[in-house]
């Protein structure tokens, strides 16, 4: 996650992210990587998620600011926090989450563990 710049801080580009681990991992890509409880731990010092889990096993808004559904609870309206980019710059937007999403739910393996949390005929 990044946040909107503090006007006192100055930044520092470049550099190197050393993290140690006690294993290799695959790769670092979310949604294709072999990534053991170590991976993990790496991936979040790197990457942000819409939600997390609090110690009491509630789904908390985390990039996103809120989840609401319908009255079925068959459709959820996702509010992103506003001011969140990508390191390249790019803003965090509905497009850059589907195009996730849709990166997961085309995984063969990673597809197959997210599908029961679509509908059969979503062409999202």
């Amino acid at each position: 996650m990044t946040l909107p710049p503090d006007d006192d801080a100055d930044s520092i580009f470049g550099g190197t992210l050393r993290y140690g681990l006690e294993a290799d991992v695959n790769g670092l890509n979310p949604t294709s990587s072999a990534l053991a409880a170590s991976g993990l731990m790496m991936a979040n010092a790197v990457y942000d998620t819409l939600a997390v889990y609090d110690e009491n096993d509630v789904s908390t808004p985390h990039l996103a600011e809120s989840f609401t559904p319908n009255d079925t609870l068959t459709t959820w309206t996702m509010k992103l926090r506003e001011g969140i980019t990508f390191h390249d710059g790019t803003p965090l937007n509905a497009e850059a989450v589907l195009v996730n999403f849709n990166a997961q739910r085309g995984d063969p393996l990673v597809g197959l563990a997210i599908m029961p949390f679509f509908p059969a005929d979503d062409t999202a």
